[in-house]
């Protein structure tokens, strides 16, 4: 397949990657299956007023999941080509199913600077 030579040759073969290939090999993988952890990470927000505070987030429980089923072709590739001596297969891809939350903890964003416990659930949008 990777010498295919139209555009719906390059769609079948993204779509046997996609759809045979790719779920049994994410499975396989501990590092991407069921879960992806992402690790803790922090950032702050400055106060952009004199009446608001700089804003903390701690973000915890990082997970990225779906990763097996999750991706999928948009629309249709483009003509195969030979790129520096290596047959290509350019697809545009969604990656709107697979799912990715943030445990956050904010403060600073209100007169009080409470602490907030949030979940963060991510949306792929134009990918």
């Amino acid at each position: 397949y990777a010498h295919a030579a139209t555009v719906q040759e390059a769609n079948h073969f993204m779509d046997t990657v996609l759809n045979e290939r790719l779920p049994p090999l994410v499975r396989a993988s501990p590092n991407l299956f069921p879960v992806v952890p992402i690790p803790f990470f922090r950032f702050d927000v400055p106060r952009n007023a004199p009446t608001n505070r700089n804003l903390h987030a701690n973000l915890t429980e990082g997970a990225i999941r779906n990763l097996d089923i999750g991706v999928k072709r948009m629309g249709e590739c483009l003509v195969p080509a030979v790129k520096e001596g290596v047959p290509t297969v350019s697809c545009t891809l969604d990656l709107n199913s697979i799912n990715t939350t943030f445990l956050a903890y904010t403060k600073g964003d209100n007169i009080l600077s409470t602490l907030k416990e949030i979940w963060v659930n991510v949306l792929t949008v134009d990918s």
